[in-house]
């Protein structure tokens, strides 16, 4: 293996959370792998090794208590995201915001009425097939908010698109926004709890301090996402739409300064992931103290995933080609602590939450 560039140089990034994972994860990946063939999902040979191989246990790292048939809905739909984001990222959907939109009509559609028998479409099939597995191991309530989970990761798809298309690179306020839903992130969010049989009640599920944890424990995933994959990324599609790039055109940083800038926002999230966390299961009730635990998992597992993924850890996204980055991996200090919001409009709000789960007035 020749090393064409330079490995990117990733400072470790804070988390106090131990790592697990589920006993069975090894076959839940296979169970995936027989998924993306029933469906014929990846057709070209080399987008389909490395859905194959960025697997890696993704289900098992964040969701290492559940319920294997319900962790397995999981998995697929992670193969699933996978194969449809190189579409969107590295196909000519991702500039041609029309037909994307269309696309994802239909896909939407399939979900919100699985009734409906999907032809020639076996992105919409395959995740119909989801839709109506999760059906027998969550409630309606949390499948419709699965379902509408999954609308928004359409909507910020669509608006990437366009950006895209009209050459415009998001400021960061907007980008954080964006990341929340993109690439199914808060869709995925949704299914730890199910699989652990946890059935939050919609007034807790509305309290404005459980919807911040959600938001801040999918957004480190998703910036941690960020940060790994952007040599790989930039080596192959860059479009300006990672947290880096938003970091760098915003402040007007270099690439490394925006990195390390990257890194300790992500940590400053974690700080108030933690704090906030702590102040609500303090609480006493039960059934919020093991959600919240399971959003910690899933951080870790997350974090843990972009470790060792060939998605990430390689410049082609398979083992043969060159390593995309070096990293000290994980820290239990964070290397920015500080309780201020960070100055980013669309997710100050995460500081603001009360103890009566509103958030205070300006």
């Amino acid at each position: 293996m020749v090393q064409s560039v330079p490995p990117l140089k990733i400072p470790a990034c804070y988390c106090p959370i131990p790592s697990l994972i589920h006993p069975n994860a090894a076959e839940i990946d296979a169970c995936s792998v027989n998924f993306l063939a029933r469906f014929g999902l990846c057709e070209e040979q080399q987008q389909r090794e490395r859905v194959i191989a960025g697997l890696n246990r993704v289900a098992g790292l964040t969701i290492p208590r559940g319920d294997q048939v319900a962790v397995q809905v999981a998995s697929d739909l992670a193969a699933w995201i996978f194969a449809f984001d190189d579409i969107c990222d590295e196909g000519p959907l991702g500039t041609r915001p029309g037909e994307l939109i269309e696309a994802m009509s239909r896909l939407q559609r399939a979900i919100e009425s699985p009734e409906l028998l999907v032809q020639d479409d076996p992105f919409a099939q395959a995740l119909r097939d989801i839709r109506l597995r999760l059906n027998a191991v969550a409630t309606p309530v949390q499948v419709a908010r699965w379902v509408d989970a999954m609308r928004g990761y359409f909507f910020v798809e669509a608006y990437k698109a366009c950006n895209i298309a009209r050459n415009v690179a998001p400021n960061l306020s907007d980008y954080a926004f964006i990341r929340v839903y993109a690439a199914g992130a808060l869709a995925f969010a949704v299914l730890p709890h199910i699989a652990e049989g946890i059935d939050l009640p919609s007034t807790v599920w509305e309290d404005r301090r459980i919807r911040a944890l959600t938001e801040m424990a999918d957004s480190v995933t998703m910036w941690d996402s960020d940060i790994f994959s952007y040599a790989k990324e930039s080596h192959r599609s860059g479009d300006g739409h990672n947290l880096i790039d938003a970091v760098r055109n915003t402040y007007g940083y270099s690439s490394g300064q925006a990195l390390k800038a990257a890194v300790a926002m992500r940590d400053r999230v974690m700080c108030r992931f933690l704090q906030l966390r702590e102040e609500v299961t303090a609480e006493g009730d039960p059934l919020i103290r093991r959600y919240l635990q399971g959003l910690g998992h899933y951080i870790r597992g997350v974090l843990d995933w972009c470790l060792i993924t060939d998605r990430y850890v390689y410049l082609d996204g398979l083992s043969s080609s060159s390593l995309a980055f070096h990293t000290a991996g994980w820290r239990d200090t964070p290397s920015d602590d500080s309780p201020e919001p960070l100055p980013i409009p669309s997710i100050a709000w995460w500081w603001s939450v009360g103890a009566t789960g509103e958030a205070s007035r300006p």
